[in-house]
């Protein structure tokens, strides 16, 4: 057969067919790989947060720190501090907790550095980055990498978002750090088990469960949380599902039990141990009372949410009024959540693999323990018990701000560079992380904590008493003449005064005062309110 030699006559290569919609020819490949998310995502939480290492000790971290003979002794202590309540090293406590693996972190950290409180710092912002990067895994896993736009944005979201400050910057709130990473990498593990089937994967959630509930019992909604995510989003084999709850139940019951005996022995399982100034619903006029200031609390938490200013290391009595269910913010915040629970529920019932259905869920769950409904603890309230429930509502702020720029588009939901999502998300990122920064710098000793939060609270006695007792006693220590710190002294009084005038009961407040006047050698004040101390 002749050859063509005609160059007019060429075969015309086939032409990809034209789309009238641009954004729906977007690819996954605008999407950066997941490893340059962790990164990304990594880096942020790292520089949020890196003003915390040149900080000093706060509040609770002397328990647990260098006031904890078991701590202190680095690791020849680790086999009793795996046998003991958590505060056994500092003092006898009859309602204690178990929650060991902080507490060996830190006994590492002091057999190689020392007491230093950079480097424990520096372990917690680390921490965190771990808690930021495992949610994000998780998420993508959750949504089977067909929302990685909705991961991003969540993570995002909770990993500038100022109401962790608390337990960033406390080197106290490790527990709380390494119960979320542990939790979230048992959840990412059981997701690959879900998906590849291999044992493996199994195990090592299983394990990293155990590790999170050692931290602290918080991942014990996980309960709850399991099964929600195995029977209803990733459940296309029922066998894998029930491995994994059997598996976590199991390992909770072991966990339990464990918790049971060491705390049994060592005589610290009394749970009417509570005090007033720490929660006061323990006196609350009736159980009517009780559960309707637990409601109202339920409602600040969505607020500070949204808007999380003024923030305040301690909101013991009175900055959180006891209500009856005439008060109508007690009845809007359970309007709120009763809403919000039988939306979750419709959505869950009728789409299935529904993310705000999850969210919302998520946020109920995890701050169901810590709500004192069902049980009383040791805080009325505190901005740690949202750092899990945190999760669930920045996953529906994702989510409804993935729907709106993408239209539900799922190509455009693959672009992390989206400007009209970036002029929305930009703009937030940048002022909850600013606001986060300024958190920070309040925490950095308790005199500039304690100063910064009394101003937020002004009857508050449980601030008005720590910031007495800091100038009375560590602040005036440092005074450069004796004149100099009877003056800070004296400037101390009103404080406490203050602290007695909002809770005439408080013993240490008292005490605190007649240490004061002796100081002062104001003997006749010194001992009335030891007396009444």
């Amino acid at each position: 057969m002749a050859k063509n030699t005609n160059p007019n006559n060429k075969t015309t290569p086939p032409q990809p067919a034209r789309t009238a919609n641009p954004v729906a020819a977007v690819t996954p490949s605008k999407m950066p790989g997941v490893k340059m998310l962790c990164l990304l995502l990594a880096i942020i939480a790292f520089l949020t947060y890196s003003g915390t290492f040149n900080h000093s000790y706060v509040l609770d971290d002397l328990m647990i720190v260098h006031g904890n003979n078991l701590v202190t002794k680095g690791v020849s202590a680790i086999p009793e501090i795996l046998t003991t309540p958590y505060l056994h090293g500092y003092a006898f406590m009859p309602n204690d907790v178990y929650r060991p693996i902080s507490l060996v972190t830190l006994a590492i950290e002091t057999q190689l550095f020392g007491i230093n409180p950079s480097v424990n710092h520096a372990m917690n912002v680390l921490f965190f980055v771990g808690c930021v990067v495992f949610l994000f895994l998780f998420l993508y896993n959750l949504f089977e990498g067909k929302k990685t736009l909705v991961a991003f944005i969540a993570t995002l979201l909770f990993a500038v978002h100022p109401i962790h400050t608390e337990v960033v910057a406390n080197v106290k709130s490790r527990d709380e750090l390494l119960c979320f990473m542990f939790g979230f990498l048992a959840l990412f593990q059981f997701t690959k088990y879900a998906k590849s089937g291999k044992v493996a994967a199994l195990a090592i959630g299983a394990f990293c469960f155990l590790l999170s509930l050692l931290s602290k019992e918080t991942s014990i909604a996980f309960l709850a949380i399991i099964p929600l995510i195995f029977l209803t989003y990733l459940n296309e084999d029922k066998k894998k599902s029930i491995h994994i709850i059997a598996g976590s139940v199991a390992v909770a019951v072991l966990f339990l039990v464990f918790r049971f005996v060491v705390l049994k022995q060592n005589h610290a399982d009394d749970p009417g141990y509570l005090h007033f100034i720490d929660n006061q619903l323990v006196s609350a006029p009736g159980y009517a009372s009780r559960l309707a200031t637990a409601i109202l609390v339920l409602g600040s938490y969505i607020k500070l949410m949204f808007v999380p200013y003024p923030l305040i290391c301690s909101y013991a009595f009175n900055s959180i009024p006891t209500v009856s269910f005439g008060n109508v913010w007690v009845l809007l915040s359970l309007a709120v959540y009763a809403g919000f629970f039988a939306f979750a529920i419709f959505r869950l019932v009728n789409k299935g693999k529904d993310p705000i259905a999850f969210g919302i869920l998520f946020f109920i769950i995890t701050l169901a323990i810590t709500s004192n409904i069902f049980f009383l603890i040791a805080s009325v309230m505190a901005e740690r018990f949202l750092f899990f429930a945190s999760v669930g509502f920045c996953l529906v702020i994702a989510v409804l701000l993935e729907a709106w720029v993408t239209k539900n588009n799922p190509d455009a939901g693959q672009q992390l560079w989206n400007t009209k999502m970036w002029m929305v998300l930009a703009p937030v990122a940048i002022i909850l992380a600013v606001l986060s920064v300024n958190r920070n710098a309040e925490w950095k000793d308790n005199f500039t904590l304690f100063t910064a939060d009394v101003e937020k609270a002004p009857s508050n006695a449980r601030l008005n008493f720590y910031l007495g007792n800091e100038m009375g006693n560590n602040y005036a220590d440092q005074a450069p003449d004796l004149n100099t710190k009877n003056q800070i002294i004296d400037q101390s009084i009103p404080y406490l005064q203050k602290a007695v005038a909002v809770y005439p009961h408080f013993y240490d407040a008292h005490v605190a005062l007649g240490t004061a006047f002796f100081k002062l050698k104001r003997f006749d004040s010194a001992e009335r309110h030891y007396k009444l101390g």
